[in-house]
This record gives C-alpha cells, sequence and structure tokens, in this order.
C-alpha cells in the first residue's frame, strides 16, 4: 500500500470511529427520552387512576342522594321550615304529656266509655 492508500485507510477508520461515537450518542440521547416519557407517562397513568377513581367515588355518591324535592323536605322538617300554604305542627317534647297509665283516674277507667277515656287522656279529668 502507497502513502495515499494508507492515508485514506486511517481516514476511513476515522470517519467509522466518529460514526460509531455519534450513533452512541444519539442512541444515548434516545435512551434518555425515552425514559423520561416513561415517567411522565407513570405520573399521568396515576393521575388518570385518581380520576377515574374520584369519578367513580361521585358516581356513587351522586346515585345515593335522594331526589331534591326529598332532600328539600327533610331540611325542611329538619329547620322548622315551611312554605308557603303549609301550616307548622309542633309536637310538644314527650316529658311534658303524662301517659295514661300514670294518671289518677285510671284505675277506674273499665267502666268508662271509650270517648270518656279519650277525654280524660287528652283534657284530663274535670275540676
Amino acid at each position: 500500500m502507497n502513502r495515499q492508500g494508507k492515508r485514506f485507510a486511517a481516514w476511513l477508520w476515522l470517519f467509522f470511529l466518529a460514526l460509531a461515537v455519534l450513533t452512541l450518542f444519539s442512541l444515548t440521547r434516545y435512551m434518555y427520552r425515552v425514559q423520561r416519557l416513561e415517567r411522565v407517562y407513570r405520573v399521568v397513568a396515576t393521575q388518570h387512576a385518581i380520576l377515574e377513581a374520584t369519578r367513580d367515588a361521585l358516581a356513587a355518591q351522586l346515585t345515593a342522594t335522594p331526589a331534591p324535592h326529598e332532600l328539600e323536605r327533610e331540611l325542611r322538617e329538619r329547620q322548622g321550615r315551611v312554605l308557603p300554604r303549609e301550616m307548622p305542627v309542633r309536637v310538644p317534647p314527650s316529658q311534658d304529656l303524662e301517659p295514661p297509665w300514670e294518671h289518677p283516674v285510671a284505675a277506674s277507667w273499665e267502666h268508662l266509655r271509650p270517648w270518656q277515656v279519650w277525654w280524660l287522656v287528652f283534657f284530663g279529668p274535670t275540676p
């Protein structure tokens, strides 16, 4: 081989070496990008799973809630509010009422008529 052929072979080997280094550098950059995309994919997949679980929980909660008119009625009863055409009825606490079996006249109720028993229960004995 002459001098020019050796120089050409050296340049050819140098070219292939540079090409191999550039290819390896390109492959490492590509692998770095792929790993970064995989991390982003895992984060997005986790967020997606959380959002799906939240959606399912909200859907279950929505189906478990009563109808709006039922909810309104329950809230009105709890707060003691009435609609314009309704009449409020208050039930006195049970401790203020005197049970019929503790009534002083309870022993003599057997001979009374039913309406008289009811009269005594609601209005008490006549003075």
